[in-house]
């Protein structure tokens, strides 16, 4: 089902129903959509709506509806800003520090890439692919719950090595753009 208004406020929806009265596409959309809403007010503007149509279906209107909505000046669609997340001194304080390992290099040589993962730059993706899930996977949160942090840090940085490398791969196929 095609919801041309989904996003419109119930002001803009206020707004297209009122320059467009003898439009039948356009008021039975509006209607359709105002359906798959429940607050009073746009239960309110759909009975509105419901007698315009009847209105016209019993006049016999025999205009062909226009196709497009009348060029109106619609006011942009309300935006709401996230929430703010609270922030604790402990959060604040641990994304301050450095990290204990360092990162790697954002380009790296191609002998780098096929030795961090164990395959060579012309074996099948699937096999790219998988030595670096292989490498990735111990540093997940669940296999990380548990370990001293030197340990943790140590698979963490494994694992950004092993994407450095497959994104190295990548790039020398020419995959990425």
């Amino acid at each position: 089902m095609s919801r041309p208004y989904h996003h419109h406020a119930l002001e803009q929806l206020q707004v297209l129903y009122e320059s467009n009265l003898d439009s039948l596409e356009i008021l039975e959309t509006l209607e359709i959509e105002l359906n798959l809403r429940a607050t009073k007010a746009s239960v309110a503007l759909q009975d509105r709506i419901l007698k315009q149509l009847d209105k016209l279906t019993q006049s016999g209107d025999s205009r062909s509806p226009p196709s497009v909505p009348s060029p109106i000046a619609l006011p942009p669609a309300a935006t709401v800003a996230p929430p703010k997340l609270a922030t604790t001194t402990a959060a604040t304080a641990w994304s301050a520090t450095p990290p204990a390992v360092a990162e790697p290099a954002a380009t790296m040589a191609l002998q780098d890439a096929e030795r961090i993962l164990g395959v060579r730059n012309d074996a099948p993706w699937a096999t790219v692919e998988s030595a670096r899930f292989t490498k990735v996977a111990p540093s997940s949160p669940d296999a990380l719950a548990g370990l001293k942090k030197t340990e943790a840090a140590k698979r963490v940085a494994d694992a950004k090595a092993a994407n450095a490398a497959y994104l190295t791969l990548l790039s020398l196929r020419c995959l990425v753009f």
